[in-house]
């Protein structure tokens, strides 16, 4: 009975045994794996309990990686994950230090609302599109622990525009927005929304080069220099809500456009590459802002401000046509008017002088022709408020500006001062016209409908 008894206290010994040193290797390995990763990302820790406190998160999210890219082997996921530079951070640690998109004071209804939605813009869309592909290749910021993800995705979205109508890439200065633009309702680093980014540059009229103006980090006073600008912002448009087909048109006519995203869940934190698609990840809010740079038949490019080790090298595919994250909440860009390459001023709009473009002309003449008084040089040029069927005014409403060359002038015999035009065509003190007494004629109208879609699309190609 007592040989019994030795014999299985044996077995036990010997189980309890391989399962400490089971523990003992798999603990080795965690700390072999976090030694390489501080290793990697250059990783220091002031006291004793951050380091612990970091390999803790480091092994839980090591753990996370594991058994998500283990469900990726077995085709159950369209995505990877990695220990990235988030790897030893917990999730309240990631979303405090990182995600500081803010909400707008400003009132949704003061939004310019692009009007690309039923134009032929839409239907002229290829199936895929990446600008880096193009050229537009810019570096892998790292917005470190300031939280100016706003100002990155705005002036990256600038530099496209710009290089779509030039084929430079002219890097911008986000430590500018992050300055200057409080007076218009953002933080800092700690944090800012896209439509005061967009509010302050086209009151400001302008942002800076990089170079000019480098990125620190950290808020500081602003240092902006009106005749160091070298882009010129005229306005700003908000893409529909919740319309990617808008969206890719904009990426394809316009350039690479900001958006507003929800990056909350630990997969979005530990993102390696493949198509994000994470069911769990809301578009109830948002808290991120990144850049649209192109797209393909199901999935959205965006970049981001990590740094290269997060990420596809710094970007990110993520599931497109279900609104993944939030991505058509809030998508919005500049429009650039005018900019400085090497010291060289260039007209922003390239207008294609076709003969569809000088039909569209003649409307305009016909307009002139019909209410002079509408384009009296005393009035607001160009005076929209002199005629609700104004074709200028449906483009103005698109957000779109003609350049002053291309609209016709007004000719010496239709010319009159202020003394020889009627009352009620004089400019009042709110700038606003009364009522014509007569309408266009209905020829006019179908003329009218006729060529606005085709000045509108010349004029954005």
């Amino acid at each position: 009975m007592w040989k019994l008894f030795i014999f299985i206290c044996c077995i036990n010994y010997q189980i309890v045994t391989s399962s400490l040193s089971e523990a003992n290797s798999t603990t080795f390995d965690y700390k072999s794996e976090f030694e390489k990763f501080k290793n990697n990302n250059n990783r220091k820790y002031l006291r004793n309990n951050d380091e612990m406190r970091s390999f803790k998160a480091f092994e839980e999210n090591y753990n996370f990686i594991e058994e998500h890219n283990q469900h990726y082997q077995e085709g159950q996921k369209s995505f990877r994950l990695k220990p990235n530079i988030f790897a030893d951070m917990s999730t309240d640690g990631y979303l405090k230090g990182y995600l500081r998109l803010l909400k707008s004071n400003v009132e949704e209804s003061a939004d310019n609302i692009a009007e690309i939605v039923g134009s032929p813009l839409m239907t002229n869309v290829p199936e895929s599109l990446d600008w880096r592909s193009k050229g537009f290749i810019t570096p892998s910021y790292n917005q470190q622990t300031c939280g100016s993800c706003y100002a990155f995705s705005i002036a990256e979205s600038i530099e496209g525009q710009v290089f779509k109508r030039t084929g430079k890439v002219l890097s911008l200065s986000e430590q500018q927005i992050v300055d200057c633009s409080v007076s218009h309702g953002n933080q800092g680093c700690v944090g800012g929304s896209l439509r005061n980014t967009l509010i302050y540059l086209q009151s400001t009229g302008g942002i800076m080069r990089a170079d000019d103006y480098k990125y620190v980090a950290k808020k500081g006073k602003c240092q902006f220099v009106p005749d160091l600008s070298v882009v010129n912002v005229t306005s700003w448009a908000i893409l529909p809500v919740h319309d990617e087909q808008a969206i890719q048109a904009a990426v394809t006519h316009i350039g690479p456009v900001a958006i507003s995203i929800n990056a909350t869940p630990k997969t979005f934190q530990l993102y390696s590459d493949g198509i994000y698609d994470d069911a769990s990840c809301s578009s109830a809010s948002v808290n991120h802002a990144m850049l649209v740079i192109g797209f393909g038949k199901d999935y959205w490019i965006l970049k981001n401000w990590w740094g290269a080790r997060w990420g596809e090298s710094g970007f990110m595919r993520i599931r497109k046509g279900v609104n993944m994250c939030g991505i058509a909440n809030y998508a919005a860009y500049a429009i650039v008017f005018g900019f400085k390459i090497e010291g060289r001023n260039v007209e922003s709009t390239k207008t294609k002088c076709t003969k569809d473009f000088w039909w569209a002309v003649v409307v305009l003449r016909l307009q002139l022709r019909w209410n002079p008084a509408a384009w009296h040089p005393t009035s607001v040029w160009p005076p929209f408020e002199a005629h609700p069927f104004h074709p200028i005014l449906q483009l103005r409403q698109a957000r779109i500006r003609i350049p002053k060359h291309l609209v016709p002038r007004v000719p010496e015999k239709w010319s009159m001062s202020i003394r020889h035009t009627p009352r009620r065509y004089r400019v009042r003190p709110s700038n606003s016209f009364p009522a014509p007494l007569q309408q266009p004629p209905p020829f006019l109208h179908s003329i009218q409908r006729l060529f606005r879609s085709q000045l509108i699309s010349m004029l954005l190609l």
